[in-house]
């Protein structure tokens, strides 16, 4: 039994050792030709429509291109399935489990929402109709699967899977076959870069529908992320630039301008550090003082990483003061650092868990 578990990227990265992992680079066609990998640019492929697409250009070239494996899988630059040790899962481990299950994925996101409910909010919901249209037009067998789907409250994610590859095979040509129907009805063109790549999006809901139909008998395991999403680096860069720079309101503009077209950058799985909501508030911080011309946070670092770790040991010292249990030393470092009543009360406006009003009386500040 022979198993190949492709890692889509777009970007250079630390390749797992194991040789069941085949690097290819998705969206080589109009992308960096200098990364050391192969593209999904040779033939049969849609390589070019990757602005749209997304990871699927790299499924529809291992779909039209790959034919000598028992097994197919589908990871990503920053995401493998993990084993019990929490492990990157070896070639070995792969075979085991699929001799005695039909598919490898995620373990599922839990919502309070049902997963129609979730994509309304997220995108164009008329997308998402229009291929429930598709399936009860051309599959009309998949309408209950796809209804149940659209109910649950749960899903996996990210198009991580690892299955037969007659089963993969069978998968991608009734997938791309309701992609190559829903194209004339789904029109991107006042989309910004993020959310024209609909097709990607849509693609984990028809995996869900899948499964659900096929009635697999389903591994799930935990996925491991290894480093944060490439554009989630870049935005903690761009706002690290503009604190240098003594830029405070650019870095805010910067900020809502870069979250408007990639949202995403905020999730737990892009932002493994939970920095991203905490440079939003040390920004707006930075940006009232300098107009107050106060020099509170500004004194205490220019560069990110001293400014968070300032504002999570100011968080813990206002947590402390308001419940009564701050030391000498929590007061010393308040005095010592300039802390201002604009600062303190953006902290206790974004902060929950504190005792505002000790918090005021104890500092001075009128509410």
């Amino acid at each position: 039994m022979s198993t190949a578990v492709f890692v889509m990227t777009h970007k250079k990265y630390e390749e797992p050792q194991d040789s069941v992992y085949q690097t290819l680079q998705v969206g080589r066609a109009t992308g960096d030709h200098s990364l050391p990998y192969r593209g999904d640019d040779s033939g049969d492929n849609i390589s070019y429509r990757n602005w749209l697409f997304g990871e699927l250009t790299g499924i529809y070239w291992v779909w039209k291109n790959v034919e000598e494996y028992d097994h197919i899988g589908i990871c990503h630059y920053r995401r493998f399935f993990l084993n019990e040790n929490g492990e990157i899962m070896s070639g070995i481990e792969y075979d085991r489990i699929l001799s005695e299950y039909d598919i490898i994925v995620p373990k599922p996101n839990i919502s309070d929402q049902t997963n129609q409910e979730g994509y309304a909010e997220s995108h164009n919901i008329r997308d998402l109709m229009t291929v429930k249209a598709a399936v009860d037009k051309l599959t009309p067998d998949f309408s209950g699967a796809f209804q149940e789907m659209l109910n649950a409250k749960s899903s996996y994610y990210a198009n991580l899977a690892v299955m037969s590859h007659v089963e993969f095979n069978s998968y991608c040509e009734w997938m791309f076959g309701i992609f190559a129907e829903t194209e004339k009805d789904i029109d991107v063109t006042d989309y910004d870069n993020y959310h024209k790549r609909v097709y990607g999006f849509l693609s984990e809901l028809l995996l869900n529908t899948w499964i659900i139909k096929k009635q697999y008998r389903v591994y799930e395991t935990e996925v491991g992320i290894t480093s944060e999403k490439a554009e989630t680096t870049e935005l903690k860069r761009l706002l690290s630039d503009y604190v240098r720079k003594g830029d405070f309101s650019g870095g805010r503009k910067c900020y809502y301008e870069f979250m408007e077209k990639r949202p995403d950058v905020r999730l737990s799985q892009s932002d493994l550090s939970g920095e991203i909501p905490l440079m939003e508030i040390i920004l707006y911080i930075l940006e009232q003082e300098q107009q107050g011309n106060q020099k509170g946070f500004v004194s205490v670092s220019t560069e990110f990483p001293e400014l968070i770790a300032h504002y999570r040991k100011v968080v813990g010292v206002l947590k402390a003061l308001g419940d009564g249990t701050a030391g000498e030393a929590d007061v010393q470092y308040i005095l010592s650092n300039h802390l201002t009543a604009a600062a303190t009360e953006i902290i206790l406006r974004n902060t929950g868990g504190i005792n505002g009003g000790v918090v005021r009386k104890i500092l001075g500040i009128a509410e």
